[in-house]
């Protein structure tokens, strides 16, 4: 931020500030009122970095990421302290679950996993996490929706689902070249491609289609 009446330049703050606290950081510095009838997810800097002091974060800051493998995904939460990642891959009927701590002051890089050392931290997290993913899930967190490798539109949604023959030509925009198919098709199996005439046969655990 940059106001000379107010904010001495090189002024640096060591809050921790998510995009869901400017909007609050800005009304309050402004002296704009906020009239919602939804309570902010943000909180209000404004005073901290007003008046050069830390302001601790009592509430978890939650982040979700997902990757390109199908349902394989992390979630973190954090505060001034604790850092907890989990790193989940979901299936049809469970989920399996890797923990890392962090503390944060000592170990700013997250060099240490130290979950063994805390489960009660562990725990604490864990649940807190647990609550915020029922209130969002993860497939309402995308930005976009992408479709599995090698997926390739039908050509009359209306008979969905339909034979490969009656596919498009071409992958859907975004997709992998046709190169990298068989090897994607190896690593996510029946999981991937949507395929409807295929006939499978394993290799190393894969799905590729005869």
């Amino acid at each position: 931020m940059r106001w000379p009446a107010k904010l001495p330049a090189g002024t640096l703050n060591r809050s921790i500030m998510s995009a869901m606290d400017v909007f609050p950081t800005l009304a309050e510095a402004a002296g704009v009122e906020i009239d919602s009838p939804f309570e902010l997810n943000g909180r209000s800097l404004w005073k901290a970095l007003r008046d050069g002091k830390r302001e601790p974060r009592k509430d978890w800051l939650m982040f979700a990421s997902e990757t390109p493998i199908r349902g394989h995904f992390n979630v973190t939460a954090f505060n001034d302290e604790w850092k907890l990642v989990q790193e989940i891959d979901q299936g049809l009927l469970g989920a399996d679950v890797r923990t890392h701590l962090f503390q944060i002051e000592p170990d700013p890089n997250e060099h240490n996993n130290v979950a063994a050392a805390h489960p009660d931290v562990v725990e604490e997290i864990g649940e807190a996490i647990h609550r915020w993913r029922m209130l969002y899930p993860v497939s309402g967190t995308r930005h976009e929706l992408v479709p599995p490798p090698g997926w390739r539109a039908p050509k009359d949604w209306a008979g969905y689902p339909v034979a490969v023959g009656d596919l498009q030509d071409e992958p859907a925009p975004g997709m992998p070249p046709p190169f990298a198919l068989p090897t994607l098709d190896w690593q996510h199996g029946e999981a991937g491609r949507l395929i409807y005439d295929c006939e499978p046969y394993a290799f190393l655990g894969g799905g590729l289609c005869k």
